[in-house]
């Protein structure tokens, strides 16, 4: 289960803050919550836009480079130009996060989610605009093939719609 385009959206517009900007570049990487929450301005060259994170945290344990999309960049950009002394990126807890997760759930009116869905968001995203599945494996930082399968060849609502000539129409789901 991932979230649909639409539940993304509404997740989206129902969070605030810092957990909305998380909860943006979790889905524009595909990065794990323990990267997000690791990660510090020292990793994100704005300038290049290339993230770059050390083993420590990462599940597989070695390092990870990896381009930012247009969109992660707009949203560092932003976080960075409202709190630049900072050395974390986002000044959150775990405990805090899952809180304002659920909270923006709810507010969303959805009944299920959980923030490692974004990671599978990612994935779908990158099939939908017909990114390698090696590619998107290394950009997600996944090794086992059998893992990102299952997300990258996951079919839902729009695939449906869109195998029949329909499109979702804004802020609606089947």
């Amino acid at each position: 289960r991932t979230f649909s385009e639409p539940e993304y959206h509404r997740l989206l517009a129902a969070a605030g803050g810092v957990t909305r900007a998380l909860l943006e570049v979790a889905a524009e990487t595909g990065l794990r919550r323990r990267a997000l929450l690791g990660l510090e301005w020292s990793h994100v060259d704005l300038e290049t836009g290339i993230l770059s994170l050390p083993g420590e945290l990462l599940k597989s344990g070695s390092p990870f480079l990896s381009p930012l999309s247009p969109r992660a960049l707009v949203v560092f950009h932003s976080l960075h130009n409202s709190s630049p002394q900072r050395r974390e990126v986002f000044h959150i807890g775990r405990t805090t996060l899952h809180r304002e997760v659920h909270r923006a759930l709810g507010k969303a009116g959805l009944q299920a989610g959980k923030f490692h869905w974004l990671r599978k968001y990612f994935l779908t995203q990158c099939r939908l605009r017909g990114v390698p599945l090696e590619v998107a494996m290394r950009l997600s930082d996944h090794h086992d093939i059998k893992v990102v399968l299952e997300c990258y060849r996951a079919i839902d609502d729009a695939d449906l719609l869109k195998a029949v000539g329909r499109e979702f129409p804004p802020n609606e789901e089947m």
